[in-house]
């Protein structure tokens, strides 16, 4: 997750989606009073290595709080802090309003079957016995399966925009453009799993996954039109 001042946007941080890769390319493009919030210990050294930045203002100041960020204060006892992948919520209760009216902001999605998929691989990496894709669709958090409530409020769109992790490549260069950036977006390789090289999503996914996938990811499947 960034705010950066310098070029005016707010990249909101979505699930397997590229999205650390993506983060360290930005912050290539950010200063010493933008925010850059933490990334695990290894992809930080990565980050560094790239830009010579590493998390920083991630701690928002009480003073710009909203109403929400107020009750989530009384609510948990701590104060919010930007992590992976803070909500559009947790931000636009932290920032001035002039800054969350005013800057470009977006994030990136991909379809939900392929990402549920890698999701499955990247968290059940290194089980001697892992579960069956089915088995974890039911037990995981829907919320981590879906992305939608990274970058809506209250059930809106909160973006002015929804890149497509399916054209990442046309999609970097596109938001470079729209950002202003003086070069465009040149990101690092940052994450793997044990998703077999070249498996498709059908070639796993039983009709029972499907659906529950389906079910799960509904309103970003509608949103940008994702088929099966």
């Amino acid at each position: 997750m960034i705010i950066c001042h310098k070029y005016k946007f707010i990249f909101l941080k979505t699930r397997k989606t590229a999205g650390t890769s993506i983060e360290i390319g930005l912050s290539h493009h950010c200063e010493r009073k933008d925010v850059l919030a933490p990334l695990v210990p290894k992809d930080e050294k990565i980050r560094h290595a790239h830009t010579g930045l590493g998390k920083q203002n991630y701690i928002p100041s009480i003073r710009n709080y909203h109403f929400y960020a107020w009750l989530k204060l009384l609510k948990t006892r701590s104060r919010i802090q930007y992590v992976n992948h803070t909500t559009a919520q947790d931000v636009r209760a932290t920032i001035p309003q002039s800054v969350w009216n005013n800057y470009f902001k977006f994030c990136f999605e991909r379809n939900p079957w392929d990402k549920a998929v890698s999701w499955y691989y990247w968290k059940t990496a290194g089980l001697s016995e892992p579960p069956s894709l089915c088995n974890f669709l039911q037990r995981e958090d829907s919320n981590k399966i879906s992305n939608f409530g990274i970058y809506s409020i209250l059930g809106e769109i909160a973006v002015d925009y929804i890149a497509r992790f399916e054209d990442l490549d046309y999609e970097l260069e596109k938001v470079s453009k729209i950002l202003g950036l003086p070069s465009a977006l040149n990101i690092p390789k940052t994450k793997y799993n044990n998703r077999p090289k070249n498996l498709n999503y059908k070639q796993i996914l039983s009709k029972e996954s499907q659906s529950m996938i389906e079910e799960i990811c509904h309103r970003e499947i509608g949103l940008l039109n994702y088929q099966y």
